[in-house]
């Protein structure tokens, strides 16, 4: 699984193009299955010196990444910063990070995701319910959501950067989508903050669990979900 970006990583070149992605790959993923690493020998194909790097952290919300972005990625002066949104980015998350175990282990947190399911309500209706009340208006998280994206967003044009977001749909039941309404509140405020939107979901079709989940009980897209991500993001990045 790839590492995220930190502080510490220098750039080897400053004139070649840098691509910072946020995007949390899953576990039981090769790296060399993941979105960063198919992009990346996308432009070494077309013969073009590209350094692709993922700063997502898992567990992580937009305020977080954003936060982790301005703390410690902007010495790395990107050309280009895609985010990777998913539903669970407006969700407001305690203060202090939350568990240390679920934060830095991938099995604690497919352990977490199936012991919840167990003991909660399950199915699409549950899901659909839940981001209802996660993107209503006036929701904490929601609303700081929009203040970190719109951050990013600033710094961008503030600084030649050019920005994306990709919204990534969620893969518990694509046959009978129920979340296109969130798809259409992130188009309108990535629209309205500069962004360039790539919706995913035409792209994930109708695939079930077991063709895209990264393992049982783990909902990440699996190294079929990367592969559809990098080849509807890479033709809007391709253009430089």
């Amino acid at each position: 699984m790839i590492s995220p970006v930190h502080g510490h990583y220098r750039r080897c070149q400053a004139e070649i193009p840098l691509i910072v992605l946020f995007i949390i790959p899953g576990s039981a993923l090769r790296e060399a299955d993941t979105l960063t690493e198919r992009l990346s020998r996308m432009f070494a194909e077309r013969g073009e010196k590209v350094e692709v790097l993922n700063a997502g952290i898992g567990n992580y919300n937009a305020e977080r990444y954003v936060g982790l972005f301005f703390r410690e990625l902007t010495g790395l002066q990107p050309s280009d910063i895609v985010v990777n949104y998913f539903l669970r980015d407006a969700e407001a998350l305690e203060p202090g990070g939350g568990n240390i175990l679920l934060r830095n282990s991938e099995l604690a947190v497919t352990l977490w995701i199936a012991a919840t399911r167990l003991a909660g309500k399950t199915g699409q209706s549950s899901i659909t319910d839940h981001y209802k009340a996660v993107y209503a208006d006036n929701m904490p998280g929601f609303l700081a959501m929009q203040a970190s994206l719109r951050q990013l967003a600033d710094y961008g044009k503030a600084n030649g950067i050019r920005i994306y977001l990709a919204m990534t749909p969620d893969v518990h039941n694509l046959a009978h989508y129920e979340l296109g309404f969130i798809h259409d509140t992130m188009r309108r405020i990535a629209e309205q903050d500069g962004y360039v939107f790539v919706d995913l979901l035409p792209d994930f079709g109708t695939l079930t669990p077991e063709q895209v989940w990264a393992m049982p009980g783990d909902p990440h897209p699996n190294a079929t979900g990367h592969e559809l991500m990098a080849k509807a993001i890479f033709p809007v990045l391709a253009p430089r």
